[in-house]
């Protein structure tokens, strides 16, 4: 699949080049001294514009797998939610639960946010076919050498596909920047850091792992104790932190303002990660929960992490499975209880000491990030099992941070060109604009929907949060 991605990469932008070469120098021709050959129409090598029809069904069909890949790819994330929200009161006799509502609502806005993209693509089909159909800009891609022509004719196929092309990349920067320049500074915010601010007044983080050992941490646990509060205490620490009267919302102390990181695992963790996903459902099961003294802000680390490192704690076996609806009920809240202790004595040093399972905070130098070149394995695996590398997440200019990539607000480049790549193929085939507007119509919002069910299915299952809670 990567070779598909990198054939699209290299070949369409060489076919938008040629073909707006021959689309300038022969409609701005004064003296005629270009012609182009006459499409005919016929099939064959013989076509005189076959090597064009074969790149483009070429390239859009190579275009379709990798857009069908980032979505199969999104929708196998592995992806958990930490409830940073400590309880108000803990004793023998009076233990107040910490509501899951706030999880709830950060997952659902997750849900949503997943399909998010910066290019507002049925906007941009409405302008298209105002353009092309309504302005009659279809017609200066007849073979007539005369840009200001625009009288009905046939038009040729390098001629169309350049033209066309031009007016989707004119709309879709057009789109670009209002939303960066205009929109997002004075009215509204971009929406990776309108989640990122929800998720903190929230007290809630989401930890994400794309590959087995990479994954993105995006840091929700806000600089006050508690996110289950009333109106007046939250809106007064929102304007303590806008008078900088409060620390900041970063997970290290060396980088205050740092909410989101990209992470690089070692096989130590993802054991232990493995570890506590296979078995805490067991261990709810059969009755196990968390024990053992607070650790790192007052949270207990689980029994079972503690008995996988040859730690103090209870030895849980796998038990027989109860085919009930009560045990699979109780074995679902226990797997989140034990997996969300697991990740905060984690994420606060909790099992360093003791286990020696720890992450170490590492800023890329120029050349690692220019070449997205990983931290050396001598720094992740220094020591007896190594430790996670946490790299600041920052964007680049005008784009979006690293962990955007696990939705379509990561890879709206990539649509956006299958998009064209399907306007461009369903006109050289039916030769009908309102036609290809309602096909990529419809393709946008097909895999849009695709992305939606598969992605909810996953996301409930990965993060333990019940299905009818996704609306």
């Amino acid at each position: 699949m990567l070779y598909c991605r990198l054939f699209v990469h290299l070949f369409f932008p060489f076919m938008f080049a040629m073909s707006s070469y021959i689309l300038v120098f022969f409609k701005l021709q004064d003296t005629v001294y270009l012609l182009l050959p006459r499409e005919n129409r016929e099939d064959g090598k013989g076509y005189e514009y076959y090597p064009v029809r074969v790149m483009l069904v070429s390239l859009w069909a190579f275009q379709t797998a990798n857009v069908l890949k980032v979505i199969y790819d999104q929708c196998s994330v592995d992806i958990f939610f930490v409830d940073w929200e400590r309880p108000r009161s803990e004793t023998l006799r009076h233990k107040v639960p910490v509501s899951i509502w706030r999880t709830l609502f950060v997952a659902n806005e997750w849900n949503e946010l997943q399909t998010v993209r910066r290019t507002n693509v049925t906007f941009i089909l409405f302008l298209l076919g105002w353009l092309l159909v309504g302005e009659r800009l279809e017609n200066a891609a007849t073979a007539v050498p005369d840009l200001e022509d625009l009288a009905d004719g046939h038009a040729n196929m390098a001629l169309r596909f350049a033209s066309t092309t031009w007016w989707w990349c004119v709309l879709a920067f057009g789109q670009w920047l209002w939303n960066y320049f205009v929109w997002e500074r004075f009215f509204g915010e971009p929406p990776a850091q309108s989640f990122l601010d929800l998720m903190t007044v929230a007290k809630v983080s989401v930890l994400v792992f794309d590959a087995r050992f990479h994954g993105y941490y995006l840091h929700g646990d806000a600089p006050w104790a508690h996110a289950d509060d009333t109106m007046d205490s939250i809106s007064r620490h929102l304007l303590n932190e806008a008078n900088a009267e409060s620390i900041g919302r970063g997970l290290d102390g060396a980088l205050p303002d740092v909410q989101t990181f990209q992470l690089w695992l070692t096989p130590a963790f993802r054991q232990a990660w493995t570890a506590v996903n296979s078995g805490a459902a067991s261990a709810a099961a059969a009755g196990g929960g968390g024990g053992g003294a607070g650790a790192g802000r007052g949270f207990a680390p689980p029994s079972l992490v503690q008995s996988f490192f040859g730690g103090r704690g209870s030895s849980n076996a796998l038990g027989a499975a109860r085919a009930t609806t009560v045990a699979a009920h109780k074995g679902r809240t226990g797997t989140m209880e034990q997996v969300g202790a697991f990740l905060r004595t984690f994420l606060t040093h909790g099992y360093a000491d003791e286990h020696n399972l720890d992450w170490e905070l590492r800023v890329p130098n120029v050349f690692e990030r220019v070449s997205f070149y990983p931290p050396p394995q001598s720094v992740r695996l220094a020591g007896a099992k190594g430790k996670v590398i946490f790299q600041p997440d920052k964007p680049w200019f005008g784009g979006d941070n690293g962990w955007t990539s696990v939705t379509f607000l990561g890879h709206d480049y990539e649509f956006l060109i299958h998009e064209m790549l399907t306007f461009a193929v369903t006109d050289m085939w039916f030769r009908q604009t309102w036609l290809s507007i309602l096909v990529v119509f419809l393709s946008h919002h097909g895999l849009r929907i695709l992305r939606q069910v598969a992605g909810e299915s996953n996301l409930s299952d990965r993060t333990l949060v019940d299905s009818r809670f996704l609306i």
